[in-house]
């Protein structure tokens, strides 16, 4: 007997199928929601990564970039005009991390707009989308179930790289022909100590290989990898348990630089950049002899170098971009662009800079309701993009934000306000120095107003910038002949008689006090607390009789006080604490008549009871001291700060 199967399949909108086969009977949900509005769906909880980088067409005429909302513009390099590429119809609209095709024409991007896989099935993760410059004639690359993202184009424009992965951990490189066919897979990370690519691929001028950064999370290290870009001569150039970030190639080909960051979780001071230089199979690996910190104190200040997301070499080959600082190719130089700062990248002829203003929160870009990962969307800088000459000169805004958040055409208004142009200069070692000077420029009337009424501040012009440099700032002062003195850093009052009140605490200093300081003659107050100064204290400092504060403490100088700081007459505080000072309190220091407040906590000083006998003192600090005598805590009127105090023979 012939058998008959009759197969039913009935299907409703979210709810079930039934499927009968030779009269059993089974009930299949269906749970895609076939034909259902995308709004019903769950969406998914993506914390989408931008690659920030402004990308220049290769005329100069126009500049791509990705904004912190999950979309793509496109400005004339005039500012005059604004074009949006990415069209917002719904919550998954979201383009990202743009790249500009090598004769202009067209752009690649990530799209989360497109959903693939088969009913059960359907998925919705970053794809690569190529359109004109205008947004029109989009052509979709990828269609697949992974993660497709940071797509950059080949030199001679024929294939795009990308990084794709299963999961928000990129661990394969492709490249794909422009028209979606010939995918294939570059590099994978797969079983390379659990590797996981966290830059985007970054061809070579020729279109031969490739270069990029693994973070190999089985053993906690970063390494820069070079590749052929037929996945062949996979090359290992550094591996460290340090952060590294995007590496760039120079323009011949020959050589990449990378950057790597030195952090230090519990000890900011001695977390620096390090910048390399290697050539392409990963020999000739050079340290760039260049100190880049970020520096944090009250007033925060700091080295602007740190936290870098890209640099590139310049078109000419002289210098490297780091976000918006330019790095000279010998190290001697670092100029400190003006403006907000950001991600920048250099025109095509080099002869200016296109920054992208960082985020409040960078690298975690969320986006409205389906995307928040934080309540709130930080407010962005009213400055979105914005341009500078190499030099640092004619800052020019091409796009602002309003208040709502929409982003504006600017017409190239000039920027007035950010940071201004800074140059920081290194020595050999790598050292910061501020800028050269030359001390007859303190009467050029820039410095000094009126110079030819106020000689006692033309003198400590002079000797201030000869002193700039000996105390070893790992960020340099801005004293320069450039800018008045009135904003120069430290620098508080000052009258014609010359500086009276120079604030220079926290600034982490680790060279010496110059004995120039003694030539400062109309001085009251110094304050050079909380540094990494040694050396001795110079006995100079008994020159300066109109001095009535010295703040020396929590520095690491040694050796004796000197004995010429009792001819500081005007002196009301002395303030020691916390140094390797030893040998005797010199018995000179009786002689501070004005002194009330002592302070030489945590010295090895002895000998302090003749001195401390005659001084008529309100305050004294002698915590942690070692050989105090008991009689020194009989004296009447004096207030003790210790919580211990050792005793020694009289």
């Amino acid at each position: 007997m012939r058998k008959t199967i009759v197969i039913l399949l009935w299907v409703v909108i979210g709810g079930a199928g039934l499927l009968s086969i030779g009269g059993a009977c089974v009930v299949i949900l269906i749970g895609i929601g076939i034909g259902r509005a995308e709004s019903h769906l769950n969406p998914p909880e993506f914390i989408f990564q931008t690659d920030p980088t402004p990308q220049w067409s290769p005329d100069g005429s126009s500049i791509v970039f990705g904004h912190g909302d999950g979309r793509i513009y496109v400005a004339s390099a005039d500012g005059t005009r604004l074009h949006l590429i990415s069209v917002t119809s719904g919550e998954y609209d979201v383009d990202i991390s743009p790249s500009v095709s090598p004769d202009g024409t067209r752009i690649a991007y990530a799209t989360l707009r497109h959903e693939t896989g088969f009913l059960w099935n359907r998925s919705r993760e970053f794809e690569i989308v190529t359109s004109s410059l205008d947004g029109s004639g989009k052509r979709r690359l990828t269609k697949n179930q992974v993660r497709d993202r940071f797509p950059t184009w080949s030199p001679d424009g024929a294939r795009i790289a990308f990084t794709s992965s299963s999961s928000s951990l990129s661990k394969v490189i492709s490249t794909v022909n422009l028209d979606g066919s010939g995918a294939r897979q570059v590099v994978s990370l797969r079983g390379v100590a659990a590797g996981v690519i966290v830059s985007p691929p970054v061809w070579s001028p020729d279109g031969s290989h490739i270069a990029f950064v693994a973070n190999h999370q089985s053993i906690s290290k970063y390494a820069v990898y070079v590749s052929g870009i037929d996945g062949s001569d996979l090359t290992l150039v550094r591996e460290t348990s340090r952060i590294l970030y995007m590496p760039s190639w120079s323009p011949d080909g020959g050589r990449i630089v990378f950057a790597e960051f030195d952090e230090h979780e519990f000890d900011e001071e001695r977390s620096r950049t390090r910048l390399y230089t290697a050539d392409h199979d990963g020999s000739n690996l050079h340290e760039l002899p260049m100190y880049l910190r970020k520096i944090y104190n009250d007033s925060d200040l700091y080295t602007p170098v740190t936290d870098l997301d890209t640099l590139s070499w310049s078109p000419d080959g002289s210098e490297i971009l780091i976000e918006s600082s330019v790095v000279s190719l010998d190290a001697s130089s670092l100029l400190v662009l003006p403006g907000p700062g950001g991600i920048a990248a250099w025109s095509p002829d080099g002869s200016r800079i296109a920054i992208t203003a960082r985020s409040t929160i960078p690298g975690v870009v969320p986006r409205r309701a389906a995307y928040h990962y934080f309540d709130v969307l930080p407010p962005a800088p009213e400055v979105v993009l914005y341009t500078v000459g190499r030099d640092g000169s004619d800052a020019r805004v091409l796009v602002k934000q309003d208040d709502r958040g929409n982003l504006l055409a600017a017409n190239g208004r000039p920027l007035d306000n950010g940071q201004p142009v800074t140059t920081i200069y290194f020595d050999e070692s790598g050292r910061p120095l501020s800028a050269p000077f030359d001390t007859a420029q303190c009467s050029n009337g820039v410095v000094v107003p009126n110079p030819d009424d106020n000689p006692g501040l033309v003198r400590d012009c002079k000797t201030l910038l000869r002193i700039r440099d000996s105390l070893g700032a790992d960020h340099p002062l801005n004293w320069s002949t450039d800018i008045p003195i009135s904003e120069w850093e430290g620098i508080q009052e000052f009258n014609a008689s010359g500086v009276i009140y120079i604030l220079l605490a926290g600034r982490y200093f680790s060279g010496e006090i110059s004995p120039e300081f003694g030539n400062l003659y109309a001085l009251v107050h110094l304050n050079l607390n909380d540094n990494r100064l040694h050396g001795e204290i110079p006995s100079e400092l008994g020159d300066l009789r109109n001095l009535a504060i010295l703040y020396l403490s929590n520095n690491e100088l040694e050796g004796e006080v000197p004995a010429e700081l009792g001819n500081l007459v005007s002196l009301r505080g002395l303030y020691l604490s916390n140094n390797e000072l030893e040998g005797e309190v010199p018995a000179e220091l009786g002689n501070l008549v004005s002194l009330r407040e002592l302070s030489f906590d945590y010295d090895r000083l002895t000998g302090m009871i003749e001195v401390l006998s005659i001084l008529n003192l309100d305050q004294l600090w002698l915590k942690g001291s070692r050989c105090i005598p008991e009689r020194v805590f009989e004296m009447v009127g004096v207030v003790y700060h210790d919580d211990h105090v050792g005793t020694c023979e009289d």
